[in-house]
């Protein structure tokens, strides 16, 4: 399962913050920002098949249905439910949307990290995960040559 590299910013460095103020350390940044950079790419050195699914795309009944193949079990419309423990899941103790609709529901997903991340760190994510944002379809900005010399600056401020 992969997320927005920005948006799993948000969720698990200033969120997990308001849920658990020990995890704002420089340990536990670190320990978020190299599993977001890794991705899958954690998975290379095992022998098994993978695939990467957007966690955006798990409300899209194409994708379940080709998890389904990939997996080589059959579909059934309970995979549309979001549960835990056989019961229905409404968000964990870090979510601050709640569940708005039955089955999946992309308001959980929305936290408006457009507005928190500001325009440096937005522009430095870009850089650094431009490959990756436009494998996966994420909305990016091409990279220019000029971008190579001004992110090391930006990044220092």
């Amino acid at each position: 399962m992969t997320r927005d590299p920005r948006a799993n910013i948000v969720s698990g460095v200033l969120n997990w913050r308001r849920y658990d103020t020990r995890s704002d350390s420089g340990q536990h940044l670190f320990y978020y920002l190299n599993r977001i950079f890794r991705d899958i790419e954690v998975l290379d050195d095992l022998p098994n098949e993978r695939i990467a699914i957007k966690l955006e795309s798990l409300g899209d009944q194409d994708t379940l249905r080709n998890l389904c193949q990939w997996l080589n079990i059959e579909y059934h419309d309970t995979l549309e439910e979001s549960t835990w423990g056989g019961l229905l899941w409404h968000g964990d103790s870090i979510s601050v949307n709640q569940k708005d609709r039955k089955g999946f529901s992309p308001n959980l997903l929305d936290n408006k990290w457009e507005s928190i991340l500001n325009p440096a760190e937005q522009y430095t994510i870009n850089f650094l995960l431009n490959s990756r944002l436009k494998h996966y379809g994420y909305k990016h900005h091409p990279i220019k040559l000029l971008d190579y010399f001004l992110v090391p600056f930006v990044i220092m401020f």
